[in-house]
């Protein structure tokens, strides 16, 4: 999933040594969203926006955000809530030995959740280190 610009996004952080998945499902129907960050590594990190899971467009439909690692029976899958991914900077993913899944959100400001802001510290990020790169040549 791409950063929307204009946005407020949240970084869905996986902060296990499993792959997760994370879906968006839409009911009644019970099928993925488009919306869905899908397969996130161990120790990457994707980013979901409120405005793509639709909830403005479909009131009147349900909503689901699903995470959990690969092979995770149903009971397994933990359930992220619209209002989580409105309201957090990060959500991090853990896999517990047990084979449960926990998700801990981490709170953050209007700013640092803003697509623009988001785009701009990567971009400088990368300018930085090929700097760093380019001076060891």
């Amino acid at each position: 999933m791409v950063v929307r610009l204009w946005s407020r996004n949240t970084m869905i952080k996986n902060m296990s040594d499993v792959t997760m998945k994370v879906d968006v499902m839409v009911h009644p129907g019970n099928f993925p969203s488009e919306a869905s960050p899908s397969v996130i590594p161990a120790g990457e990190h994707r980013y979901i926006c409120y405005a793509d899971i639709g909830i403005e467009y479909n009131p009147d439909r349900d909503f689901e955000v699903l995470a959990y690692f690969e092979g995770a029976l149903e009971k397994d899958k933990i359930i992220i809530s619209s209002s989580e991914i409105r309201d957090n900077a990060i959500i991090e993913l853990n896999y517990l030995m047990n084979g449960t899944v926990t998700a801990l959100p981490i709170k953050g400001t209007m700013i640092s959740m803003n697509g623009a802001v988001i785009v701009m510290k990567s971009t400088a990020r990368k300018m930085i280190k090929s700097l760093w790169k380019s001076e060891d040549h």
